[in-house]
This record gives structure tokens, C-alpha cells and sequence, in this order.
């Protein structure tokens, strides 16, 4: 996981990973963050898209993008942002954090999978076209 200490060093690694492979992501995941990278948006907004699109689809984004965005769940969850009380950037930052192979602290172990924060289906891909959307 990237440990972020503060928003704008998470933001700018989070732009420099859009930028980078901004030619090879998801056409979804590039129009749901588009808007939130370019300069002057604001940062809070851009991480938290930027964790919920990973988590959605981290099949796509690969091993860079989950343990960036395990480390902006954790800012999330630490400063509270977007009212994250309820855990969910926790979980999330867990979950990323398992799934790319890092070990638990000495002594834990990581949450079950079946207790993982469900995705929100906004960031997910959408249904192919022809296919019934369903929840």
C-alpha cells in the first residue's frame, strides 16, 4: 500500500497514474475520473472516485492502482472524508490491500472477503449493450 500522509500528495499520485496510463484504462473508469483530475478540482472528490473506480474494477486497473488506491482509503478513512464514518474506505483499503498480497500486521489477519464493502455499481462497467441491467 502508498501511505499518503496529506491530500495533495495523494491527489498527485493519483494524477500522475491517470496521465501515465490514462491511453490504456477502461473507457468508463477514464470518463467517471476525467473531470476530477484536471487541475483545480477538488481533491477530496478526485481520491474518493479514484478508490471507488479501483475497487470496481481492479481486475482492469492492476497491482498500481489497487495499492494507490489502498492508500487513499486509507486517507479517506483517517480523515474522515466525504463522512466515511461508516467504514467503508476501511474496508476498502483492506480489501485492496489483501487482494495485491500484502501481508497483515504481525499477529492480525485481513477481514473475509465475504465481508468486504460491496461496490457501488456507479464505477462498475456497464452491462454490455443488449444485456439487461439488473441489481
Amino acid at each position: 500500500m502508498r501511505q499518503f500522509q496529506e491530500i495533495g500528495e495523494a491527489a498527485d499520485a493519483v494524477r500522475r497514474f491517470f496521465y501515465v496510463n490514462e491511453a490504456s484504462l477502461p473507457e468508463h473508469v477514464t470518463r467517471r475520473l476525467a473531470t476530477h483530475v484536471a487541475q483545480g478540482g477538488s481533491p477530496v472528490d478526485l481520491i474518493v472516485n479514484f478508490t471507488e473506480a479501483v475497487y470496481a474494477n481492479q481486475a482492469k486497473l492492476g497491482a498500481e492502482a489497487s495499492l494507490i488506491a489502498a492508500g487513499t482509503a486509507d486517507l479517506i478513512n483517517r480523515q474522515n472524508y466525504h463522512g466515511r464514518l461508516d467504514g467503508r474506505a476501511a474496508g476498502i483499503s483492506d480489501a485492496l490491500r489483501r487482494e495485491s498480497g500484502e501481508k497483515p500486521a504481525a499477529g492480525a489477519s485481513w477481514p473475509k472477503a465475504d465481508a468486504d464493502p460491496a461496490i457501488n455499481r456507479d464505477f462498475a462497467d456497464p452491462a454490455p449493450a443488449g444485456e439487461a441491467k439488473g441489481g
